[in-house]
């Protein structure tokens, strides 16, 4: 989704530039060094059911030219400039070896002034994010609510009036 905000956002059609209109960013491969982290070294090993090798296994099947890696649709963290784009709501999963990315991905958006919005989610992992885990991990219905309001707050048009708002004519 990011890579595809960051193609638009390029594209000399100013049509293309506002078809996103907001990004759900959740378990983001952001980075070709994402195994580095920290968060990859204390629960790539399975700890939520996907492992480092699994994430290597994912890149290889994504990436089969060299170049990929230093390509910034690819890893959108190597891009020279994340501004411009639309809002962002950000998932951290507590448990996920993937966390940091989404944390380094968080604090490039606030060093360029871009709109973000970076939800934590302690004691959950990457695969618990699905919604298929909801009725077992009882929080994760709040963690979606708290998406499904910001979302909804992002695509709703706030100019428009409601059925409630009274008539300035009458």
């Amino acid at each position: 989704a990011l890579s595809t905000a960051l193609a638009l956002r390029d594209s000399d059609n100013s049509e293309d530039q506002t078809l996103v209109r907001v990004l759900y960013l959740l378990n983001g491969y952001y980075s070709p060094d994402l195994l580095e982290s920290n968060s990859a070294r204390m629960f790539g090993n399975g700890t939520d059911l996907i492992t480092s090798a699994d994430i290597e296994m994912i890149f290889d099947q994504m990436h089969q030219n060299k170049s990929d890696y230093s390509n910034p649709l690819a890893f959108p963290l190597l891009s020279k400039n994340l501004t411009e784009l639309p809002p962002m709501y950000i998932v951290a999963s507590g448990i996920d070896p993937i966390k940091d990315e989404s944390i380094k991905l968080a604090m490039r958006l606030q060093e360029e002034g871009q709109e973000y919005y970076l939800s934590m989610w302690p004691g959950v992992g990457h695969s618990a994010a699905s919604f298929i885990f909801t009725p077992v991990i009882p929080e994760l219905q709040s963690y979606h609510d708290s998406m499904t309001v910001y979302l909804r707050g992002m695509l709703t048009d706030n100019n428009s009036k409601t059925e409630t708002e009274p008539n300035n004519n009458e």
